[in-house]
């Protein structure tokens, strides 16, 4: 591997090229992350009295809060599934993003129906 005059490597080149392998944290985070526990784990008590103190919708935001960091996120799995159902069926099924992304769709597709018919009636 070739380094520059300060005994960097080219840029996009490595001694490893293949990288860190998935899943293992870089040093720093680790330490940080271990960091952050210990403190939690000093202040615990404190922690939970100042808990007691909150009302319970500031409570409920600081579990929402925590749990992001003790639960892994789930990824979206998207799923088609055929039905029988009717599209209007269908809509009250979804959330509001596939309602938007629906939408957006449904007026593409009208847009597109009106330039072509626009386009027959001029010819």
């Amino acid at each position: 591997m070739k380094r520059d005059s300060r005994g960097r490597f080219e840029k996009g080149k490595s001694a490893n090229p293949a990288g860190r392998p998935k899943g293992i944290q870089n040093k720093e985070l680790r330490d940080l992350r271990g960091k952050v526990n210990a403190l939690i784990e000093e202040n615990w008590q404190q922690i939970e009295k100042d808990l007691k103190k909150l009302k319970p919708v500031e409570r409920l935001n600081f579990f929402s809060r925590l749990l992001e960091y003790s639960i892994p996120k789930l990824q979206r799995v998207e799923q088609k599934i055929e039905d029988n159902r009717g599209e209007a069926d269908k809509l009250q099924y979804m959330n509001p993003e596939e309602l938007e992304q629906y939408l957006a769709l449904m007026l593409k597709a009208a847009e597109r129906k009106h330039k072509i018919e626009g386009s027959n009636e001029k010819a």
